[in-house]
């Protein structure tokens, strides 16, 4: 956070607003935490991890106001979607589907 929510006055790293006196401890804590929770998605990502991707970017979403998260939640669901599983005629089944054979077809 390089300025204050408030006034828009530059921020020069106190708890405190110069201009309008504005707590900030608690807003600072919280751009943080959505930092943190963007690293653990990055890093979730960079491992295969996209579900795990997804939980961390939501999290930083509420957090935060980086423009990278909306962008990087929409690529990790993106993902998370095109991932099958390796028995997925087994997914299907139990949702009462049979696979589709691909026998004699052309």
């Amino acid at each position: 956070m390089d300025r204050c929510p408030n006034c828009r006055a530059r921020l020069d790293g106190s708890d405190q607003c110069r201009r309008c006196g504005l707590e900030l401890k608690l807003l600072q804590a919280a751009d943080r935490a959505g930092d943190a929770a963007l690293a653990r998605a990055i890093r979730r990502l960079a491992d295969g991890d996209a579900p795990g991707a997804v939980r961390y970017l939501e999290r930083a979403r509420a957090l935060s106001g980086d423009p990278l998260v909306p962008l990087l939640l929409a690529f990790a669901r993106s993902q998370s979607c095109s991932e099958i599983p390796a028995d997925h005629g087994a997914a299907t089944r139990h949702r009462g589907i049979e696979p589709r054979s691909t026998e004699g077809a052309a």
